[in-house]
């Protein structure tokens, strides 16, 4: 690759056009995720600024938890009694590439 502008690719968001390939195993992902997401202690400030990704509460909630059984450490009050913030429309655009799979936690 070099400096020269023909070289680049360009992708607008949402980036469907964008792949992104990891060698980065998931567990460890959702683990270094966990390990920022307890020290946060206002749970819904976060999934407010993120409301553009669909269900980041649920998403932030599930790996919380998942960090938690993992590391037999008890995840913060706030994010036991949080209630997840009230459900909004997405927006026009969404963060999620069209090609990501839609896949529900249990």
């Amino acid at each position: 690759m070099g400096t020269n502008l023909a070289d680049f690719e360009d992708h607008p968001f949402p980036y469907g056009t964008l792949t992104i390939e990891s060698h980065v195993s998931p567990q460890f992902i959702i683990f270094n995720a966990g390990q920022k997401l307890v020290k946060i202690v206002d749970p819904d400030a976060l999934a407010a600024a993120n409301a553009h990704i669909l269900n980041i509460f649920h998403k932030i909630d599930r790996t919380i938890i998942l960090y938690a059984r993992w590391t037999n450490v008890e995840p913060p009050i706030e994010w036991l009694n949080a209630l997840p913030p009230p459900a909004h429309a997405p927006p026009s655009h969404s963060s999620q590439a069209p090609t990501e799979a839609q896949c529900e936690l249990k």
